[in-house]
C-alpha cells in the first residue's frame, strides 16, 4: 500500500505540475480550462482574494490526510523535489541521506505572523515574495507575460524584467535550499506551508511509526525531505511531514505506515519495573531479595520481551 500511494502521489504532482507549465504558456489548449482551475485552488492566492471555500476546503483536506497540498498541489513541491533527485545523483556514493532538525518554529511562525499583520493592514508585497505559487507563476509569466494564469491580486507586478528576476532569484533560492536540505524552504519561510502545519500537526492520517517493529536502521530519516523524523523517539513531526511516503517504502521491516492509528510499545518494561521496584521498596526497602522477587512477581515475562 506504501509504495502504491507514493507512486499516486509522484503521478499527482508530475501531472498537475505539467498542467501548470501547458497552462502558463498556451492559455487556449483543450486543458486550459484544467489549469486554470488548479491555479485557482493554490492556497495564497485564495488567502489574498479572500476565496473562504477554497481556504476551508483545503484546510479540512490537511486536517483529514495532512500536507497533500505541500507535495501534490504546489508546483514548487516539483520543482524542489526534481532539484534534490539531481543533486542526490550528483552526489553518488558521497550523499549519506538527510538528517533529523528540529524544528525552526520562531522563524516559521514569526514569519507567518508578520506576514499576517502586514495583510490586515492591506500590505501583500511580502506576503507574495514567499508564496511558492506566486514565484513559480511570475518566472513563466517572464517569460511568456501574456500567457499568465494568476488571478488579478496575484497578477500586480508579475510582468516585467523587475518581476521575473525577483521570482527568479527566489526560484534560485529556493532551489539551492532543496539541493542542500529538501523541503528547507516549506518548513521555514513558505507562508501557506507554515499556515497548513497548524492543522497538520492534528490530522488525522499520519505517518505513524511502530516501536516494536523498528530496527533503528535510520533508513526513513536518511530519506525525508522533510527532515521531521525522530528515530531515537519513534516520532514524525506531522505538522512539518509533507507526506511524501519516502519513508514508508524506505522501511525494511514494514515499522512505518501511513494510517490514523498511534502505536506505541505492546510491552511498558520501564513503568513495570519501576512500578515493581517502588511496591517492593514500600515494603522491604532494605531487602534486595524481595525487590527481585517483587519484579518476578509481578513481570513474569519481562525476559521474554528483553531481544
Amino acid at each position: 500500500m506504501g509504495r502504491l500511494l507514493k507512486i499516486l502521489r509522484i503521478v499527482v504532482e508530475s501531472v498537475i505540475f505539467g498542467l501548470l507549465i501547458y497552462t502558463s504558456v498556451r492559455t487556449a489548449g483543450n486543458f486550459a480550462p484544467v489549469g486554470k482551475f488548479l491555479a485557482e485552488i493554490q492556497f495564497i492566492p485564495a488567502t489574498v482574494t479572500f476565496s473562504m471555500t477554497i481556504i476551508v476546503t483545503w484546510l479540512l483536506i490537511t486536517l483529514i490526510f495532512g500536507r497533500i497540498y505541500c507535495s501534490t498541489v504546489c508546483p514548487m513541491a516539483a520543482v524542489q523535489d526534481s532539484v534534490a533527485r539531481i543533486a542526490i545523483a550528483a552526489r553518488g556514493r558521497r550523499w549519506s541521506g538527510y538528517t533529523f532538525a528540529r524544528p525552526l518554529n520562531l522563524l516559521r511562525y514569526a514569519t507567518l505572523g508578520i506576514i499576517f499583520f502586514l495583510l490586515v493592514c492591506g500590505f501583500t508585497t511580502v506576503l507574495l515574495l514567499l508564496d511558492p505559487f506566486t514565484i513559480f507563476e511570475r518566472t513563466l509569466a517572464g517569460t511568456h507575460p501574456a500567457q499568465s494564469v494568476l488571478t488579478a491580486p496575484v497578477k500586480l507586478g508579475a510582468s516585467g524584467t523587475a518581476g521575473f528576476l525577483i521570482s527568479f532569484t527566489a526560484l534560485a533560492l529556493i532551489s539551492a535550499f532543496a539541493s542542500r536540505g529538501g523541503r528547507t524552504f516549506c518548513n521555514t519561510l513558505c507562508p501557506a506551508g507554515a499556515t497548513l502545519s497548524f492543522v497538520a500537526r492534528y490530522s488525522i492520517f499520519h505517518i505513524d511509526i511502530n516501536p516494536d517493529k523498528c530496527i533503528q536502521c535510520r533508513r526513513c530519516e536518511h530519506v525525508c525531505k522533510a527532515r521531521c523524523i525522530d528515530v531515537p523517539a519513534h516520532t514524525v513531526d506531522p505538522s512539518r511531514c509533507v507526506v511524501c511516503f519516502n519513508c514508508v517504502t524506505g522501511c525494511p521491516n514494514d515499522a512505518i505506515r501511513y494510517t490514523w492509528e498511534r502505536h506505541r510499545l505492546s510491552y511498558p518494561l520501564m513503568q513495570s519495573i519501576d512500578g515493581a521496584m517502588a511496591g517492593a521498596s514500600a515494603t522491604q526497602p532494605h531487602s534486595p531479595d524481595a525487590v527481585t522477587q517483587a519484579s518476578s512477581s509481578e513481570n513474569p515475562s519481562s525476559n521474554e520481551n528483553i531481544s
